[in-house]
């Protein structure tokens, strides 16, 4: 997610979480959320518990982040597709495919995502078993 953090640092200010962070704040955000949906949830169909309270105020950061990268009706984050598009919808793919509360907008721009030819392609790469 190094492109989606460079440019969310550029493009946002999200003090309206409740205080700025840095980059390396947000960063470290992530890793709560993947820790608790790895990519296993994504590629292996597994369930997850419920998320802690940690990981609940990470992923409301990460909403908030996405919401505001994502126009109204945008299929992608900055006019065309780039690499963080997919980066972001895997990130929010751990969360959807694992039945998470996930916004529509964010749902949505996800399932479109992943419908990209290269992203269906890797998705169906055969995985070793777990």
């Amino acid at each position: 997610m190094l492109s989606l953090r460079r440019s969310f640092i550029r493009r946002t200010d999200i003090s309206g979480v409740g205080h700025t962070k840095s980059k390396r704040g947000f960063r470290s955000d992530l890793i709560h959320i993947r820790q608790e949906r790895s990519t296993e949830f994504v590629f292996y169909k597994r369930q997850a518990p419920p998320l802690s309270a940690t990981v609940q105020l990470a992923v409301q950061k990460l909403y908030f982040a996405a919401d505001r990268l994502l126009s109204k009706h945008a299929s992608n984050l900055f006019g065309d597709w780039c690499i963080a598009d997919s980066d972001l919808a895997l990130m929010l793919n751990r969360l959807v495919m694992n039945g998470d509360d996930v916004p529509a907008k964010l749902a949505s721009y996800v399932a479109h995502q992943w419908e990209r030819a290269s992203v269906e392609q890797w998705v169906m790469l055969d995985r070793p078993q777990i």
